[in-house]
């Protein structure tokens, strides 16, 4: 008798406690990871839309995932559809069967009848960038990081901490949905729902936000720490400022920031064009360190990989694992 073959299908509401409970069987040792939490987050909540989900099923029983995060991009006014390929897992049963790539493919070629011009865009590790490579993805380039080194940190005060956390969960300065980014760069649409999806409604408590007023303007600085094995580093994920945005201004205060947060550096990534305001003002760029950005075309017609590089305003944010 022949063994039952893996069929692939949409996954439904119905479906989400069984993919649960697979994500925590692949993953062990971190069950008290809020699987749950950030599956409804990530891929219900988000503002771009409910992720599309294709299951692997192996005699009724789901045995693999594979979701596509939606997003877009602005601009001059034009909105681009984007995917971020993100969660993915296989049955350890059923691992070594190409359940990943098959459901990657498929879940693409579906794509391609459903969503209008689209691409993906994602940040593999070293151990899953050969697999992506095979499948059609291109190396787009390195995420342009810069750090400023702080000598001399204060030492971490909790109730600092939970302040600026205070000011992030009560974050409701900006109202509506329109985009609330001034820039001519391909960038995220960014609105207060944003923020408040992105940040505020994170489920774990790892972002705060900090206002920096400067006359009539207003900047918002989404931080978090992250911390290595001998130091911690401030990440700013993302700013958002009233006027156009004085970058000077901005890495003055990254630094300030990492400086009363016991932090020994602050990285951040500025828009394309500002390499020198990044020097002059005492950061490095780290580029050669950073992660590799890759993307696949899906059905663009007007796709141009050099130019969306190039044009490209990326955030921490934008980039992060979550």
């Amino acid at each position: 008798m022949s063994k039952p073959e893996i069929t692939t299908r949409l996954a439904t509401e119905q479906d989400l406690e069984e993919m649960l409970q697979l994500f925590a069987k692949a993953m062990r040792g971190n069950e008290a990871y809020p699987y749950h939490l950030f599956w409804i987050w990530k891929h219900q909540q988000n503002p771009f839309g409910a992720s599309p989900v294709l299951l692997a099923v192996h005699e009724n029983k789901i045995v693999g995932i594979r979701a596509f995060m939606h997003w877009q991009l602005l601009h001059k006014g034009e909105t681009l559809r984007a995917f971020r390929a993100v969660d993915t897992v296989t049955d350890p049963a059923h691992q070594g069967k190409g359940i990943f790539t098959h459901l990657t493919l498929e879940l693409i070629e579906q794509l391609k009848t459903t969503v209008p011009e689209s691409f993906i865009f994602n940040t593999p590790n070293k151990k899953s960038m050969p697999g992506y490579l095979k499948m059609g993805w291109q190396i787009l380039g390195r995420a342009p990081v810069y750090i400023r080194p702080v000598l001399f940190p204060q030492k971490f005060q909790k109730e600092r901490w939970e302040a600026y956390r205070l000011q992030l969960i009560n974050f409701h300065t900006l109202h509506g949905s329109e985009n609330a980014d001034r820039t001519s760069f391909i960038h995220v649409p960014k609105s207060a729902d944003y923020f408040n999806w992105r940040y505020a409604a994170y489920p774990l408590p790892d972002y705060a936000l900090d206002v920096l007023k400067n006359g009539s303007n207003e900047l918002y600085f989404f931080f978090k720490i992250k911390k290595h094995r001998y130091f911690n580093e401030l990440r700013i994920c993302d700013v958002w400022s009233q006027e156009e945005k004085d970058w000077r201004l901005i890495t003055g205060h990254a630094a300030h920031l990492a400086n009363v947060n016991g932090c020994r550096f602050a990285s951040i990534m500025p828009e394309p064009g500002n390499k020198l305001k990044m020097l002059l003002n005492g950061y490095i760029s780290i580029r050669n360190m950073a992660n590799i950005i890759t993307i696949r075309n899906i059905n663009s017609k007007r796709f141009d990989q050099t130019a969306l590089f190039e044009n490209w305003s990326f955030s921490m944010g934008d980039l992060e694992l979550f």
